[in-house]
């Protein structure tokens, strides 16, 4: 045992290894807050052992190109933030996440298989080169600002279920054209999706449910739950962006109208949520629908003027 971790989470170091030259990575378990830090040269180190790594750890160490995180089990915040060259990690389902962990680094894909735990805030923010991530786990939160503002993230796959979207999940992910949600019952906080402008779609699958949303949400903020004021997600999770259209998958409790602008209960009586950048105008509610939800049509630019024959 070479360390331990305080109730504040920092590492304590019992025998140093901050001198590389002297580091044994056949022994050593734990690596100390800072202990890499600013290392631009560092390329080639072999985690695959290493149990616990304190903040910012390997910060700005921008000539690593692989981490083999399997047995990573605790992770202060910021362990390879401005990892310019970290193109690649392996991680598996126990493997420990943290708040900006791998913030403006290299990474190119993540695929993540954590079961019952959070994504951290601001966890990939910033990863300019991220395109593809594949959650295969069941996740309870993907925190606030986790792959904010991730420039070439073009697709993401829900493949296990997710409880929660956080605030300014996906912000500014500015090449994202279209989002399928996870199929499960989910909560999609303020401005998840806000300016990802080329965001045209939203696919709901056979069991997704879109839940509460918040005002103000934190998703790590547990007051917020007795704040809820939908029973479905408001515009304002897709302002600024080119969501024009819904698809429904066979089988879901929701519907469309004609032309798929409008997200309607699925005997088609309830506007659960409208498409914020669609062409509306003068615009006449579809005959049939008796009820709008709190926040339908919030934030929804293209329309000037809306009435309903049976509402």
């Amino acid at each position: 045992n070479k360390g331990y971790i305080t109730k504040d989470g920092d590492l304590v170091i019992k025998q140093a290894y901050t001198d590389y030259l002297g580091f044994d990575q056949t022994e050593t378990q734990v690596i100390a807050r800072r202990a890499f830090a600013g290392c631009k040269l560092l390329d080639n180190l072999d985690l695959s052992k290493i149990y616990a790594i304190g903040e910012a750890g390997f910060y700005g160490c921008s000539s690593l190109g692989y981490a083999d995180l399997s047995s990573l089990r605790n992770t202060g915040s910021l362990a390879f933030s401005r990892c310019s060259s970290l193109s690649t990690v392996k991680l598996v389902k126990d493997t420990k996440l943290s708040e900006a962990m791998f913030a403006v680094s290299g990474l190119t894909s993540v695929e993540l298989y954590n079961q019952n735990c959070d994504i951290p805030r601001y966890c990939f923010a910033q990863c300019d080169k991220l395109t593809k991530v594949t959650l295969h786990g069941n996740l309870e939160t993907i925190a606030e600002g986790a792959f904010s503002e991730c420039s070439s993230l073009s697709q993401v796959n829900f493949v296990g279920k997710v409880n929660v979207i956080g605030r300014q999940a996906f912000y500014r992910d500015v090449n994202l054209t279209s989002v399928t949600l996870p199929d499960n019952e989910v909560q999609i906080g303020s401005y998840a999706f806000c300016q990802c402008e080329k965001l045209q779609e939203l696919v709901l699958r056979k069991n997704t449910v879109i839940a509460q949303v918040y005002k103000t949400i934190d998703a790590d903020d547990a007051h917020l739950k007795d704040n809820a004021v939908n029973p479905a997600a408001s515009g304002y999770a897709f302002q600024e962006t080119a969501l024009s259209r819904f698809t429904v998958e066979s089988g879901s409790k929701y519907s469309t109208d004609a032309e798929g602008k409008l997200l309607l209960t699925d005997n088609g009586k309830t506007v659960v949520l409208a498409a914020i950048a669609a062409r509306y105008g003068d615009y006449t509610l579809p005959s049939g629908i008796t009820s709008v939800s709190d926040g339908a049509f919030s934030g929804t630019a293209k329309i000037t003027d809306a009435s309903g024959t049976d509402v």
